[in-house]
């Protein structure tokens, strides 16, 4: 019977050797790892639109196939939601900034990276002046510690008693049962608001502009799977998320 053949213990040299090149294929497989448990990258989404967030997520889907979108309406949500630790998260560049996330890609449109805020009122042009002792609405995006800061530096002058609703389409509510003086929004959203009310709504434009959407990502290997398709998804995003191409 052939005798096992005797073990012989690797020479330093060889196991030095040997750990140098499995701690560099454990570091290029976390570098290029299936990014979650399905190996599709996930994208956490916090935004409002004019649609329910099922809607928008469906959407968004279509435009960033082999992305796994989840879309969020209220920032205590996606504030929870990001302990996941998601490939991509995508939000207001204040609302990232916030959440301690550095922003990697920054929307634009028209290649502007901000937008204008105004003041809605009805009937009448609010003033930044007149608001003080009364009541804003405004949507929370921010939690409600930091809304205060982020109000302030929009109007340019210290923050008004502030109402908060949790989607866009609730301030219009606010303004018919006159349950404040104005409402703080986007260009954007002052438009959708009076092509659908029929109420007479009238702007003020705010001094500061407010970042559009920006995207942070999770690791190097998130942001290669998910900068691509962003990128070729930009040019439709404009009605979905309100930018044409990242920076």
């Amino acid at each position: 019977m052939t005798s096992p053949k005797a073990y012989r213990k690797p020479k330093r040299g060889s196991l030095l050797r040997n750990w140098g090149l499995l701690a560099c294929a454990s570091l290029c497989a976390l570098l290029s790892a299936p990014l979650s448990a399905s190996g599709v990258p996930r994208l956490f989404v916090f935004a409002n639109a004019d649609m329910r967030a099922h809607t928008l997520e469906k959407d968004l889907e279509t435009l960033l196939p082999g992305v796994d979108v989840t879309v969020f309406s209220r920032i205590r949500e996606f504030e929870v939601a990001m302990q996941e630790r998601p490939e991509g998260a995508l939000a207001r560049r204040v609302v990232l900034e916030s959440l301690g996330l550095r922003p990697e890609l920054q929307g634009n449109d028209g290649g502007k990276s901000t937008e204008r805020f105004v003041l809605v009122a009805a009937n009448r042009q609010a003033t930044v002046a007149e608001l003080q002792g009364k009541t804003l609405g405004a949507v929370d995006i921010l939690g409600r510690k930091n809304m205060d800061d982020f109000v302030s530096n929009v109007l340019g002058a210290s923050t008004p008693k502030l109402k908060y609703v949790t989607h866009e389409r609730d301030l219009l509510a606010l303004l018919q049962f006159e349950a404040a003086a104005a409402v703080l929004t986007s260009e954007k959203w002052a438009e959708l608001f009076r092509s659908k009310s029929e109420m007479k709504l009238m702007t003020t434009a705010l001094p500061n502009e407010v970042p559009l959407v920006a995207v942070a990502f999770s690791s190097p290997s998130a942001r290669a799977a998910l900068e691509g398709k962003l990128g070729a998804a930009a040019p439709r995003l404009k009605d979905k998320l309100g930018v044409t191409q990242w920076r």
